[in-house]
């Protein structure tokens, strides 16, 4: 999930109504892999809206105004699905997350989060890194870069006075596609 997603929309969203919103940067970065925390039916949504979105403002000028609308209807729908992610609380989870995934984004290409308590009732995050399928997840190399993210993790959570545990967990880009396969409609 990279922050750039939510910016680029949050960024769409306050155009709406100049000549600068019906762009495909506004809603750029979005891969197969984000969102994994959302239920089915909302991340469905969330990528028909968005593929509604970039159909149109692919589309070479000048659009319909029925066009217009149904763009502006489905970035308003981005938008409102992304209200889980823009809290303050969780915008501060997500760039503390963002700013360990940045340097490691080759080999980590997105992760996703979920605010969530424990079983004694203690406020937690739920962390997914999101590993590319060619990623050994046995290999040496690669339990040392997931615990050295790990402890990066905790450690920006700390400096950002973010008081949730974090629970850091990881998943691969199939695994992604086989959970929302087999989600429930």
């Amino acid at each position: 999930m990279p922050l750039d997603f939510i910016h680029y929309v949050e960024s769409g969203v306050n155009h709406l109504g100049s000549d600068d919103w019906l762009t495909p940067a506004s809603v750029h970065g979005l891969a197969d892999a984000d969102f994994v925390t959302l239920p089915p039916v909302q991340r469905e949504e969330l990528f028909r809206a968005v593929d509604r979105f970039r159909t149109i403002a692919t589309t070479a000028p000048p659009v319909s105004p029925a066009q217009e609308e149904i763009a502006r209807a489905a970035l308003v729908t981005v938008w409102n699905l992304l209200r889980p992610y823009r809290t303050p609380e969780s915008t501060a989870i997500r760039e503390a997350i963002w700013r360990v995934w940045d340097g490691e984004k080759d080999r980590i290409p997105t992760f996703d989060y979920e605010l969530a308590e424990s079983w004694t009732g203690s406020p937690i995050v739920w962390v997914w890194l999101v590993l590319r399928d060619d990623t050994e997840i046995e290999a040496p190399e690669t339990r040392e870069l997931l615990g050295r993210v790990r402890m990066a993790i905790r450690l920006e959570f700390e400096r950002a006075g973010i008081e949730r545990w974090p629970n850091i967990g990881v998943r691969t880009e199939s695994d992604v596609r086989d959970l929302a396969a087999r989600a429930p409609a």
